[in-house]
C-alpha cells in the first residue's frame, strides 16, 4: 500500500499543475479553480481583486449601457461575476448599517467590506471612505480589508484617482497609501491604524471604474496648417 502522505503530496503537486495549466490556456478559468484552493485571507482577497478588476474590464467595454444607472444598480454588475464562484457577494448588506458591498467566506468567517460610488464631487468620495472607516470597518482577523469603488463617468478616470489619493493621504486617519500591482493608474491602496472599533488596522483597495462615454462622430477634420 503507498504511504498515505506520499499519495497526498502527489495529488497536491497534480492540483497544482492542473491550476498553472489553466490558468496559462484561460485566464477566466482561474478564479473557480482558485476557489477550491484558498489557504488565508490574503489569498481570498487577492481573488477578490482579480475578480473585481475583471467585471471592472467588461463594464468598460459598454460604457453606453451603464451611463443612467443608480449606484445600486451598477453595484450589482459589478458583483455578478462573484455568482460563478459560489463566493457570497451582497450589495446593501447590513454589517454595521447599510454596506454597499459585502463578500464573504462563511465557512472562514472571512469578509471584504466596500462602499460604491459615482464621483460627482471629492467630497461624495470622503463621505463613502467616513461610511466605511467609522461605520462598517471592524478590522478583526480576516475582516480587516475593504474597497472604495469609485464609478467615474468623467473624461480622463487616471486624474480623478491622482486627485482622490492626494486626497486620501492627508486624511488623519490614513497612515500612507500604496500602489496597486495591478491598474496602478485607476487604483491604489491606503492604510488605516487604529480604528475606532478595534483598535487594529484596515486596508483599503481604491478601485476607479471608467465609464466615460460621450462619442463625437461629427468631429471636423482638421485643416492642414
Amino acid at each position: 500500500m503507498q504511504n498515505i502522505e506520499a499519495v497526498t503530496g502527489d495529488r497536491l503537486r497534480d492540483m497544482e499543475a492542473m491550476l498553472n495549466t489553466f490558468q496559462n490556456i484561460s485566464p477566466a478559468l482561474s478564479p473557480l479553480l482558485r476557489v477550491t484552493m484558498l489557504n488565508d485571507y490574503n489569498d481570498f482577497v487577492a481573488l477578490i481583486h482579480d475578480v473585481i478588476d475583471q467585471s471592472v474590464r467588461y463594464m468598460m467595454r459598454n460604457p453606453q449601457h451603464h451611463q443612467n444607472k443608480r449606484e445600486e444598480s451598477l453595484t450589482d454588475t459589478l458583483l455578478q461575476h462573484f455568482d460563478a464562484l459560489n463566493i457570497e457577494a451582497r450589495p446593501e448588506t447590513s454589517v454595521g448599517g447599510h454596506c454597499d458591498i459585502v463578500i464573504e467566506h462563511r465557512a472562514k468567517g472571512w469578509l471584504w467590506l466596500g462602499e460604491a460610488k459615482k464621483h460627482s464631487n471629492y467630497e461624495h468620495l470622503n463621505g463613502g471612505m467616513n461610511q466605511l472607516l467609522d461605520r462598517y470597518a471592524m478590522a478583526d482577523e480576516g475582516q480587516d480589508q475593504g474597497g472604495l469603488v469609485i464609478f467615474i463617468f468623467n473624461r480622463k478616470a487616471a486624474k480623478v484617482i491622482q486627485k482622490w489619493r492626494k486626497l486620501v493621504v492627508n486624511r488623519d486617519d490614513c497612515a500612507d497609501t500604496t500602489d496597486s500591482p495591478t491598474r496602478q493608474k485607476l487604483s491604489f491602496f491606503s492604510h488605516h491604524p487604529e480604528t475606532d472599533q478595534t483598535g487594529l488596522d484596515f486596508h483599503v483597495k481604491h478601485i476607479g471604474v471608467p465609464l466615460y462615454h460621450a462619442p463625437d462622430d461629427k468631429k471636423p477634420l482638421p485643416t492642414p496648417s
